[in-house]
């Protein structure tokens, strides 16, 4: 996950199937691009190598690409 503008993040979606995604939007419009499934049961949560979240269920993966300081400067802006 990498090729960004300074400031932006990017995801990835991993599906070990598609019939576990319920929905998928994608247009030209403005409303953007919906993306819905399920991951199934949870389980781990953990943050690789201090550069990406990843919560993996036993039917997919979701990635964030966000390092442990802007984490934790989020959960401090969201505590004011």
């Amino acid at each position: 996950m990498t090729d960004q503008k300074k400031g932006e993040h990017s995801f990835s979606i991993e599906m070990g199937s598609k019939g576990n995604l319920s929905h998928v939007s994608l247009t030209d419009e403005p409303e953007g691009v919906l993306i819905k499934g399920k991951l199934g049961e949870l389980q781990e949560i953990s943050h690789e190598e201090g550069l990406m979240v990843e919560i993996v269920g036993d039917l997919g993966v979701l990635r964030i690409d966000l390092t442990k300081e802007e984490l934790g400067k989020m959960k401090k802006e969201k505590r004011k």
